[in-house]
């Protein structure tokens, strides 16, 4: 029995190193992920299972040293097909997504972006989303700027935008929304301003390259855009 029991310490012994070595996955590498597993096409090579310890340097990827949460992603242009999860990963501290120019689907999920309310940079624009805007975006309250232009969003603005009151920018222009948003921006107090009569509401604040703008036709002056006659109604502009 003495043998036994001293058998069983010399197991505890060896194992307990192993345990303490062990390092856990990051919650936002496994996040990344899933955010990946979610589209049809994903051509990021680096962004691997197998490779979640150095999820950090992975493509788009910015994190924050101090607690290896990811803060920013920047994933424009990066030939993203498919659609947006119906559960969209948490990220706690995201402050900024860039899926700007991709061929990116379908509606915006109804609940997508609630856990991201950290999120203050959001630009979908240039992709192919289709249906309302989701009530969820109320709950990104630190929003500084928003992007959904060029895409085919329709219905009515959400009054939700009025609760986004740190909003700067804005640029919902290239759709097809059917109805007036002054009161959806009541609380918007800090938007961009713009006097110039030729503009509308939708694309206060909203700055344009000069490139897309070329591909759109229309022009972008003093970092306001111009709305095209695609929009189905005519609001006034801010002063």
């Amino acid at each position: 029995m003495a043998c036994f029991t001293v058998y069983l310490a010399l197991i505890s012994v060896v194992a307990l190193p192993i345990t303490l070595n062990a390092t856990p996955i990051p919650w936002d590498a496994e996040s990344l992920l899933a955010l990946k597993q979610s589209f049809v096409a994903f051509p990021l090579h680096d962004w691997r299972d197998g490779d979640l310890s150095n999820f950090c340097n992975w493509t788009g990827v910015t994190r924050d040293n101090s607690n290896q949460s990811v803060i920013a992603l920047n994933l424009q242009n990066k030939a993203i097909f498919g659609s947006l999860p119906l559960n969209f990963p948490t990220f706690t501290h995201l402050t900024t997504l860039n899926l700007s120019s991709n061929s990116i689907a379908g509606p915006i999920p109804s609940f997508a972006f609630a856990s991201c309310s950290a999120l203050a940079f959001l630009s979908l624009d240039h992709n192919n989303l289709t249906g309302t805007l989701p009530l969820s975006l109320a709950n990104c309250t630190a929003l500084k700027i928003l992007n959904l232009s060029v895409n085919e969003l329709t219905g009515p603005v959400s009054s939700s935008l009025s609760k986004l009151s740190n909003l700067q920018q804005l640029n919902l222009c290239e759709n097809n929304f059917t109805s007036p948003m002054t009161q959806s921006l009541s609380n918007c107090t800090h938007l961009r301003k713009d006097s110039s009569r030729d503009r509308q509401l939708l694309g206060v604040g909203a700055s344009a390259t000069t490139e897309q703008s070329a591909k759109r036709g229309h022009t972008s002056t003093a970092g306001s855009l111009t709305l095209p006659s695609r929009n189905t109604f005519g609001a006034p502009s801010i002063e």
